[in-house]
């Protein structure tokens, strides 16, 4: 009888977990994506919600507050877009907040992408502007390439604190020292 107890009660545990990671799962997703787990994702710094996208023209649309809707569906074709660019380096959302980094899960702008909106540009290196963790919003250890927006420089750092950058042009390949190793981002 104690038996049937412990395993009903470890039963219970194991579904409420999965309900609450399911849930979780669901509040970040968005309607067109129908996951959050989707490839191209948009936060905010300090973001607890993430919102993912199946393709990237989803993602910079949302990002943009709907002001670029055209951009191309994968993220690679974006990066050779000269004219997407200079619109992502200019272009406000509604509410004021800007693309300010994007970043790619593998060499060469490719793969699920990250993109980080601020509410207003950097200032050029002079400082910390804007930081994101990446652990928590699913993206730790992941950055392979990387594209800085709206006057950012981006800086990346490993678990021991270790920083790499600032990176202040598009960058198809970060380097073997933090490829896949950056736990933060710094914007400045």
């Amino acid at each position: 009888m104690k038996r049937h107890q412990t395993l009903t009660a470890i039963a219970a545990t194991l579904a409420a977990t999965l309900l609450s990671v399911t849930h979780a799962s669901a509040g970040g997703a968005n309607a067109d994506s129908g996951t959050a787990t989707a490839p191209h994702c948009v936060a905010t710094p300090e973001a607890v919600q993430v919102t993912c996208f199946d393709t990237f023209r989803k993602a910079i649309s949302f990002a943009s507050g709907g002001r670029i809707n055209n951009a191309p569906t994968s993220a690679r074709a974006a990066a050779d877009d000269q004219g997407l660019q200079q619109r992502l380096a200019s272009t406000k959302s509604a509410s004021g907040y800007v693309i300010a980094a994007t970043l790619y899960d593998y060499a060469n702008y490719t793969g699920p992408s990250l993109t980080v909106w601020t509410p207003r540009p950097c200032k050029d290196g002079n400082g910390l502007d804007f930081s994101q963790d990446l652990k928590g919003i699913g993206w730790a250890n992941r950055v392979s390439s990387l594209q800085p927006w709206a006057n950012c420089w981006i800086k990346l750092f490993k678990e021991s604190g270790a920083v790499e950058g600032p990176y202040k042009t598009n960058t198809p390949d970060v380097g073997n020292y933090i490829n896949n190793r950056a736990v933060r981002i710094e914007l400045e």
